[in-house]
């Protein structure tokens, strides 16, 4: 905001000069300019949980208002052909790493025969011919090159069956983070696709005070400026907090301006609040 100060100097002249004012000078002597403007709490994290797989709730092991610790399972969803999957998958594991054992020890059988071969080769010439030595080194590249290819195959297996168990485990939904049941939206046996959700949960240990700035007030708010906060629902207590964060547009008129308040008795998330604040 731009301030000055308009002199008239009488000295054989009535024009009007204009005298701009050191800015750390306004600082220190001009009173700022107090706003009330209406604001809201809000969670600090808001989220609801999906079913992630398709098929039956099995059980749901919250309701509205529990409390939750960030990892716990809120609740199971019936899946039984994701375990077949997870068997199946398994299986398979085992087999490849069988085949590739057997392959291995194909491998160190034909090494020890060409390495055979070689030796009576350098030390007993006419012993073995040219032809079974490069046949032997022939047989010992083909195994090498099948262990490689049941390598493969056991690598294929394990990545199948670990696939499989993560698709079994987000049949199992847990929270994100340490925070309250504000809605429950289905109850068990209710069919479920992965996008359906099951609870909404919040974070409450932190609230968002959300403010809608007038534009005409915007270009005068700063990231840190001191705010006090008024709630109807709780006559007679003053809480403060410093502005966090502002939104980079305005819509229909209005900049959005958040700031954090710690969790305290009475807070709870949709009250109304009145937040001044001082302009420069």
């Amino acid at each position: 905001m731009q301030w000055m100060i308009v002199a008239l100097l009488a000295v054989g002249s009535s024009r009007a000069d204009t005298v701009v004012l050191p800015p750390d000078y306004l600082r220190a002597n001009v009173e700022r300019q107090v706003v009330n403007l209406a604001g809201r709490l809000e969670p600090f994290e808001r989220v609801v949980l999906p079913a992630r797989v398709e098929g039956y709730l099995k059980h749901i092991r919250v309701d509205l208002g529990d409390r939750v610790r960030a990892g716990a399972v809120i609740a199971e969803v019936d899946v039984p052909e994701l375990d077949t999957e997870v068997r199946m998958a398994r299986a398979g594991l085992s087999r490849a790493k069988a085949r590739l054992e057997q392959a291995e020890v194909v491998r160190s059988y034909k090494a020890r025969i060409a390495a055979r071969l070689h030796r009576l080769a350098r030390e007993h010439r006419g012993t073995v011919t040219a032809e079974e030595v490069d046949q032997a080194d022939d047989q010992l590249a083909a195994a090498i090159a099948e262990v490689a290819v049941r390598q493969a195959e056991v690598e294929v297996a394990q990545a199948r069956l670990e696939n499989s168990q993560t698709r079994l485990a987000f049949s199992r939904i847990r929270a994100p983070f340490d925070g309250i049941v504000s809605r429950r939206l289905v109850h068990t046996g209710a069919l479920l696709t992965p996008a359906d959700g099951i609870v909404e949960l919040v974070r409450v240990d932190r609230l968002r005070l959300v403010v809608e700035v007038p534009q005409r007030i915007a270009p005068y708010l700063r990231l840190g400026d001191p705010l006090s906060v008024r709630f109807q629902a709780l006559p007679g207590k003053v809480f403060s907090a410093r502005l966090s964060r502002l939104s980079a547009v305005i819509s229909e008129g209005k900049r959005r301006a958040e700031a954090d308040l710690t969790q305290a008795p009475g807070l709870v998330p949709g009250m109304a609040a009145t937040v001044a604040v001082r302009l420069w």
